[in-house]
C-alpha cells in the first residue's frame, strides 16, 4: 500500500478563540488575525502539490481552505467529518465554567475522559473513529500523492493520538497553533512526521 502525505491544517483564529471558549460546531468565522494567518499558510503552501484540498464544513474551517485554493485550479471539498467534536450545551462556554457548572459532569469526564459526552454532544472517542475512517478513505483515494486537509484541533490531535497509540489527554499539554500545519504519512504503518509547523518557521517538507 503506497502511503499518502497529509497535510494537517487547523484553521485560523477566530474571536472564540482569542476568549477562550468552546466552539464545538458553531459557526464562528476567522478574525482578521485568522484571515492572516490563513494567507501566511497559503503562502507557506504555495508550492506543495496537492491532488485534493478537502476541508470541515465549519465557517472557520471552510474560510481557511478556500484562501489556501485561491491561484490553484483546485476544488475545495467541504466533508462534515473534519468537524471539531460537539460540544453540545457546552459551546460557547469556557472549560472553566464547565466545570464549575456541571460537577456531576466534570466527575464522570475525570473518569471517563475518552467515552464522556457532553450533553448533546460527541466524546472524544466518536471524535476519533469518524477522524480515523474518513482519513483512511482519503489516503485510498489518494495513493502515493499528497493532501491537504483544513480542520481544527480536536481532530488533529485525535489522528496523532492514534498514530501514537496513546490517550489524546497526553497531547493536550502540546501546542497546537491556529494555522499550523501537522505532517503524516498514512499507510500500512502510519507515522507522524511533523507536529504544530507554523508558516514563520522553516519549510515543513525538510
Amino acid at each position: 500500500m503506497q502511503t499518502c502525505l497529509l497535510y494537517l491544517m487547523r484553521h485560523g483564529e477566530t474571536d472564540w478563540n482569542r476568549r477562550g471558549v468552546i466552539m464545538g460546531h458553531s459557526l464562528v468565522p476567522l478574525n482578521a488575525t485568522g484571515r492572516q494567518q490563513a494567507a501566511r499558510l497559503a503562502e507557506a503552501v504555495r508550492n506543495v502539490p496537492f491532488a485534493a484540498l478537502y476541508a470541515s464544513d465549519l465557517d472557520r474551517a471552510a474560510e481557511t481552505a478556500r484562501i489556501l485554493a485561491t491561484g490553484r485550479a483546485l476544488p475545495v471539498q467541504l466533508d462534515r467529518r473534519l468537524r471539531e467534536k460537539d460540544a453540545g450545551r457546552f459551546t460557547g462556554m469556557s472549560f472553566d465554567d464547565v466545570l464549575a457548572g456541571w460537577p456531576e459532569w466534570a466527575a464522570e469526564y475525570d473518569r471517563e475522559p475518552l467515552t464522556t459526552r457532553p450533553p448533546e454532544g460527541d466524546s472524544f472517542a466518536d471524535e476519533m473513529d469518524r477522524v480515523v475512517a474518513f482519513v483512511s478513505e482519503v489516503a485510498g483515494r489518494h495513493p502515493g500523492q499528497t493532501v491537504g486537509l483544513v480542520t481544527h484541533g480536536g481532530p488533529i490531535r485525535c489522528l496523532a493520538a492514534h498514530i501514537l497509540g496513546i490517550s489524546i489527554l497526553q497531547l493536550h499539554p502540546l501546542d497546537l497553533d491556529n494555522g499550523s500545519v501537522t505532517l503524516v504519512e498514512w499507510g500500512v504503518h502510519p507515522r507522524l512526521r511533523l507536529w504544530n509547523w507554523r508558516p514563520e518557521l522553516t519549510d515543513p517538507g525538510a
